[in-house]
């Protein structure tokens, strides 16, 4: 009787042993799963699976779309003082009664800093979970970018008087009440009489008020069917898509 060769490495990676030393091949089949995989149903396999693609996407986004420190920086040098991203949003609208119906928005330097400033938003949203960023303050991001940098923000390249020079590195000087009251007329008469407030659906914050010409742009470029408004006053908030913003 022929003796076949015995390796003992080979066994033990191959098989394994029963109380008599006996060697038992593993089955190497991949078409027999192991116990604990067939005791998972096959929405667990799947669910699991894109849970991992979405962290793979997550870590390359952000060696793509750079740091939050840099997002954050981007988006303060646009913004003027108080001045929330949805606010800066609304500020680069074009003037009402300039855009005819049906004609699209022929200033590309425009186009070019509103979809910026949204790129931006959505990054820190989504990529970095910075809830409410259309709603924060410029000092509120200033005081973000300082907690995560261990320095103030200060605007680069951008020519200062003398008399801004006196001011602290990262200060912003604040508006008078006249500029404020100034600034409010000028868009009441551009947009309409700010009526409008809204919220964030499963948010309880309330922003507002603004003006139906407002509304209306929002909804068509920046809402995505999460919000809900009323008019000021009003106790009941209702779904965007249900609201005529029209005049």
């Amino acid at each position: 009787v022929p003796l076949e060769a015995f390796h003992v490495r080979e066994e033990v990676e191959t098989g394994q042993f029963d109380k008599d030393l006996s060697n038992r091949r593993k089955n190497t089949s991949d078409d027999e799963e192991e116990p604990w995989i067939e005791k998972l149903g096959k929405d667990d396999i799947r669910k699991a699976r894109e849970a991992q693609e979405r962290r793979k996407r997550k870590l390359v986004q952000k060696w793509q779309v750079g740091s939050r420190e840099e997002l954050l920086e981007k988006l303060l040098w646009y913004l003027e003082p108080s001045e929330t991203p949805l606010e800066l949003l609304g500020r680069l609208r074009p003037k009402k009664g300039k855009k005819k119906k049906g004609v699209k928005d022929d200033d590309p330097e425009r186009r070019t800093k509103v979809y910026a400033i949204t790129e931006i938003c959505e990054e820190l949203l989504n990529t970095y979970c910075v809830h409410q960023i259309y709603d924060l303050s410029r000092e509120m991001l200033m005081r973000a970018f300082k907690q995560i940098t261990g320095v103030d923000y200060t605007a680069r390249g951008v020519k200062r008087s003398a008399e801004e020079a006196e001011i602290e590195p990262g200060a912003i000087p604040e508006r008078t009440g006249q500029q404020e009251d100034d600034q409010q007329k000028d868009t009441e008469q551009e947009h309409g009489p700010k009526v409008w407030q809204f919220r964030w659906i499963g948010k309880s914050d309330i922003n507002g008020p603004y003006s139906s010409y407002e509304m209306a742009y929002w909804v068509e470029n920046y809402f995505e069917n999460r919000a809900e408004a009323r008019k000021c006053g009003e106790p009941e908030f209702v779904h965007v898509s249900k609201l005529d913003f029209s005049e």
